[in-house]
């Protein structure tokens, strides 16, 4: 489970204050990656999922796609307390999260919830209504706390299965508050038919020993033939993206077969890349 809710309260206002560090992050309001696409190529259908969880778009697509199981990981534990926000905004007809929700609708829609499914949600609801206090210190669209880009790219299939997704959200999710660059791991002991793990292998520390703990910590949760999913961004100039991937492929093509598809994203450039147990291992 995540941090306490005054430990909570103190790093979303550190963060509402632009002061990030390796141990402050902001919270990705949706996901800028095709996801739509992502899922319909790689079949997720009765497997296990492991997910960053970030703005939730990552949980819900593997459910609509059918997963069997899916659990959630994350450096920063208030994506936690979001997953919480975008279910209450979904319960009442808010499919997704961008830069053109309304504030007003937002706060109604939190002040109005009653009824919550286990007492963290309880003390979400709590932890929402203390930051939204603060909402005319700055701008809801381009505040530190929360950046949101818009209509995500998962905006067709949210409109086609919105009962589905309500379903998704009633239920709590297991969440790990923690770091695959961490020489600790996970702490946890199941093996996953799926890792997705956005573009965390893509952040400015793509140091040969930060990609080994990463690589380490992956191992020891995937089943023998299990998958790791990456995004990567590598701009405008796609002749860069090979190239740009030499340094983890070096760290991890002894134990992983590589397999790179474009998709259409968002963004020129935006590709999604798989790594897969070696059979012999």
């Amino acid at each position: 489970m995540s941090t306490s809710l005054q430990e909570d309260l103190e790093y979303a206002y550190t963060v509402l204050d632009g002061k990030f560090d390796e141990n402050h992050w902001h919270i990705w309001g949706n996901t800028n990656e095709d996801l739509d696409d992502m899922f319909r190529d790689i079949n997720v259908s009765d497997k296990s999922v492991l997910t960053v969880m970030s703005s939730s778009d990552y949980l819900i697509m593997s459910h609509l796609f059918g997963a069997k199981s899916v659990e959630c990981f994350d450096i920063n534990p208030l994506t936690l307390r979001f997953f919480y926000l975008r279910k209450w905004l979904i319960q009442n007809g808010k499919l997704e999260y961008g830069a053109d929700l309304d504030c007003k609708d937002t706060i109604n829609i939190v002040n109005s919830v009653s009824s919550f499914s286990s007492e963290y949600e309880k003390e979400s609801n709590i932890f929402w209504k203390e930051i939204m206090k603060g909402f005319n210190r700055f701008n809801w669209r381009r505040n530190h706390l929360i950046t949101a880009e818009g209509i995500s790219s998962c905006c067709v299939i949210y409109r086609k299965m919105r009962d589905e997704m309500k379903k998704i959200v009633s239920s709590d999710p297991v969440f790990y508050n923690v770091s695959l660059s961490e020489e600790s791991g996970l702490g946890i002991d199941k093996k996953y038919d799926y890792v997705f793990i956005s573009n965390i292998l893509d952040k400015d520390n793509r140091s040969p020993e930060r990609l080994e703990i990463i690589k380490r910590n992956l191992l020891n949760i995937l089943k023998s033939d299990g998958s790791v999913v990456c995004t990567h961004f590598p701009g405008r100039h796609r002749e860069r993206i090979l190239e740009t991937l030499t340094p983890e492929r070096k760290v991890f093509d002894k134990e992983f077969d590589f397999h790179m598809f474009e998709d259409s994203g968002l963004e020129e450039g935006n590709i999604t890349y798989v790594y897969t147990r070696k059979n012999n291992l």
